[in-house]
């Protein structure tokens, strides 16, 4: 009998460490799920299944007539508490393993395993102590199959198990029937705390193990309760920081050419610290905030602490030192309450393959919140699924959804319920150019009261989206500015660029292009040619130069353009991907 429970078991580790593998567990915690909810959600689940097919066990049992004189309700109650048991150890056996399949053979094969205790017991239990008899109980396999024992016994004395004589003895100082039921109970309570205790211990993928005493230390109950200290601080709105390099460009500490309108902060990290285990600082001394109704991106190459510091401000890790302030909330003394506020969009889409968009959306409205109507929450889905195009798409599973609509589907569940702080990590990797753009407009759209970070490689993207831009390096601040403020200062100046006639462009001679480059050195003598290739010639104009002359430049080329061999012009300002490459080494092709 017991062996007909091995399936449930790995069944029921599979799920969970499915859910660590694909890291929605962490995901739904990042988005203010309690790890108590989820815990307690699985249980319920996995109980309510387990007490049906243990009524139907029973009646089976009663009605074959297996175990014709015993109480029904009693054998239904001792195959539910083995039930239980059964999912505590397997929430105990599922911390350690990070791989669904190969969770689900150990544990196949550790429980066959774990009842080779109950056949020594069965052999040699009349040469046991009861202590030594109640110490192989601590495996509920072996209480199981004791408890099983005890009932065929009765049986085959066609008396069956009763309320009477559940604490009677077949041998005098024996264990009871009763005893064993207890022992089953007590090793779910044990299993359970050994769970709770290594899964602090041993958090998965992301976050930090705890100490191993971690339960004896004040703080852990605090912050469990709920007790730490509430820190609320009041952020300066003016902050702006450079390095060394970057302020003998013209900047200073405090003050830039232009001084930055920052706006209400929202997010402020000060003087915060992350050394890992190896000793490796991934990010030094960083300070820098963070404002409401700004989008900011994070730039940097592979190893400039930009996943450190969205791995931090998602709570997945604690900084080393330092404080990190969201929405006046310190994240290491009040993580849950900055959750209820934080949205997350993470680097890879952490999806439910069977749950449609619209499922997704409602899961993530119930809990960011919670206190919606049913009402409330559908008008917030159905406005969510609008804003994000995806309502014609709403009832296709998230397995079917091309990489465009993932991203999309995620952009969506990380602003559902009103998140005042909303973290994205690439949010545009992997999607074709069309999905960008789409997904630019659908960011532009939230930023209004929120306060936006996200990392990027791309600089255009950057250039379009961001209010400021902090170029990290080796885990510092390199600079934090507008994009026009960097374009300003590191930018060569405005471009002119004009389009040659096609009948002439393979015959054009560099006679031709020297009476371009004169009329235009008349109006601005510092103008250069940069590019003379294919259709187009290509000149920069230095930032010095006086604009007033602009308007007798066009003048001059809107007159002389059929003479110059060319059909049009035209002027733009310096991009962020024009900056000197030793700004943003990683765009050096």
């Amino acid at each position: 009998m017991m062996l007909t429970w091995m399936v449930s078991v790995a069944s029921m580790v599979r799920k969970l460490v499915y859910e660590r593998e694909i890291q929605i567990e962490e995901y739904m915690q990042m988005m203010g799920l309690h790890p108590a909810i989820h815990f307690l959600s699985w249980f319920l689940e996995n109980m309510a299944t387990l007490a049906l097919s243990s009524a139907a066990l029973a009646a089976i049992l009663k009605m074959s007539g297996i175990f014709m004189h015993s109480d029904a309700f009693i054998v239904f109650l001792f195959l539910l508490d083995f039930g239980v048991s059964a999912v505590m150890l397997s929430y105990f056996l599922s911390v350690f393993f990070n791989q669904a399949n190969t969770a689900a053979l150990c544990t196949s094969l550790g429980y066959m395993i774990s009842f080779l205790p109950y056949v020594v017991l069965l052999v040699l239990h009349n040469q046991l102590s009861f202590t030594i008899q109640t110490l192989l109980c601590l495996l509920s396999t072996t209480a199981f199959g004791q408890g099983v024992f005890f009932i065929t016994f009765l049986e085959g004395q066609e008396e069956g198990i009763q309320w009477s004589h559940m604490y009677r003895a077949p041998e005098p100082g024996g264990m009871t029937f009763g005893w064993v039921c207890w022992m089953i109970l007590f090793d779910s309570i044990l299993y359970f705390l050994c769970g709770w205790y290594f899964s602090n211990l041993v958090p998965g993928t992301f976050g930090l193990g705890k100490p191993w005493y971690f339960p004896f230390t004040a703080s852990y109950w605090k912050s469990v309760c709920g007790l730490m200290e509430k820190q609320r601080c009041s952020l300066s709105s003016g902050l702006f920081f450079f390095n060394e390099d970057f302020g003998n460009k013209g900047f200073s500490q405090q003050n830039g050419p232009g001084e930055l309108e920052g706006g209400t902060p929202g997010v402020a990290l000060i003087s915060v610290t992350k050394e890992y285990e190896d000793h490796k600082v991934a990010v030094q001394e960083l300070t820098l905030t963070f404002h409401r109704d700004q989008i900011t991106a994070l730039l940097g190459t592979n190893g400039a602490g930009k996943t450190t510091i969205i791995s931090m401000l998602m709570g997945l890790y604690p900084p080393t030192s330092g404080t990190i302030i969201i929405n006046g909330k310190n994240l290491q003394t009040d993580l849950s309450k900055v959750r209820e506020e934080l949205g997350v969009c993470p680097q890879q889409d952490v999806l439910l393959d069977n749950l449609t968009v619209r499922e997704h959306l409602m899961l993530f409205a119930s809990i960011k919140a919670p206190w919606w109507t049913k009402q409330e929450r559908q008008q917030q889905v159905n406005k969510t699924l609008d804003e994000v195009e995806l309502t014609l798409h709403q009832h296709k599973p998230a397995r079917v959804l091309s990489g465009g609509m993932k991203r999309k589907l995620s952009i969506g569940i990380a602003f559902m319920g009103m998140s005042k702080t909303v973290v994205l990590d690439e949010p545009s990797s992997g999607v074709d150019p069309c999905s960008r753009r789409s997904l630019w407009d659908i960011l532009l759209k939230y930023r209004e009261g929120r306060t936006i970070i996200f990392t990027t490689h791309h600089l255009d993207e950057a250039e379009m989206l961001s209010d400021h831009v902090a170029v990290l390096q080796q885990g510092r601040l390199r600079c934090y500015a507008p994009p026009a403020g960097l374009k300003e200062t590191y930018g060569q100046g405005l471009t002119l660029t004009l389009t040659k006639q096609p009948s002439i462009l393979e015959t054009q001679e560099p006679k031709d292009v020297a009476h371009v480059t004169s009329l235009i050195q008349v109006y601005i003598p510092q103008a250069f040619l940069k590019n003379s290739s294919g259709g187009e010639l290509t000149y920069t104009i230095p930032k010095d130069a006086d604009k007033t002359c602009f308007k007798g430049l066009c003048q001059a080329l809107d007159q002389n353009l059929h003479h110059l061999h060319l059909t049009g012009y035209g002027i733009s300002d310096t991009t962020l991907e024009e900056v000197p490459a030793d700004m943003f080494p990683w765009q050096v092709p």
